[in-house]
């Protein structure tokens, strides 16, 4: 009973990641292209200052909320031969939500000052920014590793829904696609796209949590 508890309060704290990320990505509206002038970049974050403020502050809450989700999913794949697996999957999502954090952090930093991003120089404005967008790119591989070592180890031991393993092929491929973000800033947009299956991935994990679709560990 108890177990059964603390897997649907990491179901929850799922959903409550995937709100939170959504929200800190949308919020601020839409941002300059990742190769955006100086000036397409300051009004941005003058016009939205707030909001990206916020949204710097809702990431922060998605990464306590995700931490619980993944080490609970960490735990329903243990004791089976796919537990290096297990352990893959959290290293993905150690460094693939590092380095996502890292890139919000860094082009949050024009607007978290107020006033900075009036004066400051337009290379440090456009450093900051590109810099972001740069680690959410290299994150992509962490991603790979993350979706990649969920979804053997759900084929290999079925401890988890087909589906949902699907979900994560789509990821996996989608992220290695996204690599691409790393050499040109036109073709970061594939980043993006592949960001997207992420909070879907949680949202599915969060549901099989709380329908108990994840099959207990057999030691």
């Amino acid at each position: 009973m108890e177990r059964d508890r603390a897997v649907k309060f990491a179901g929850v704290a799922g959903l409550l990641m995937v709100v939170t990320q959504l929200l800190s990505v949308f919020l601020p509206g839409t941002p300059p292209d990742p190769d955006g002038s100086a000036a397409d970049i300051r009004k941005f974050f003058v016009d939205h200052r707030s909001a990206i403020v916020t949204g710097a502050l809702l990431q922060a809450l998605a990464i306590v909320f995700f931490v619980w989700f993944i080490v609970e999913l960490r735990q329903l794949i243990r004791g089976r031969d796919d537990d290096a697996l297990g352990l893959m999957m959290v290293i993905g999502a150690v460094i693939g939500g590092g380095l996502a954090s890292a890139s919000v952090a860094i082009s949050s930093s024009i607007a978290w000052v107020d006033g900075f991003a009036q004066t400051a120089n337009d290379d440090v404005v456009r450093f900051a920014w590109y810099a972001g967008y740069l680690c959410f790119g290299i994150g992509t591989g962490a991603f790979v590793v993350l979706f990649g070592a969920f979804a053997l180890s759900v084929h290999k031991s079925g401890a988890g829904p087909v589906w949902l393993k699907w979900i994560a092929v789509v990821g996996a491929i989608g992220n290695l696609a996204g690599m691409i973000g790393t050499v040109s800033p036109k073709a970061m947009s594939f980043a993006f796209l592949a960001f997207l299956v992420f909070p879907l991935w949680v949202l599915g994990g969060s549901i099989a949590m709380l329908t108990g679709k994840f099959a207990q560990p057999t030691s």
